[in-house]
């Protein structure tokens, strides 16, 4: 793969809304806040610049870790 689309970021942004609420429920410690504050700006970026997808030599390591929830992967531990 060599770039998100739009719909695929608006996916991951479902997902860590999703969790994120899920987490308030139950109080669990993982919350994906950070993942979604990071896919809401990569999102906004795409629609004011009016792209329909992003390189992926364009984002940041963590935006990319936030989008790994498409492939099933757990976004890595901030503290390693």
């Amino acid at each position: 793969m060599r770039s998100f689309t739009l719909a695929q970021i608006e996916r991951a942004l479902h997902h860590w809304r999703k969790h994120h609420g899920r987490a308030r429920l139950y109080h669990d410690s993982v919350d994906g806040a950070r993942e979604l504050r990071l896919l809401s700006a990569l999102y906004g970026r795409l629609v004011e610049q009016r792209l329909g997808a992003i390189d992926i030599d364009q984002i940041s390591s963590a935006e990319f870790s936030a989008l790994g929830c498409l492939f099933g992967v757990p976004p890595a531990d901030p503290e390693i």
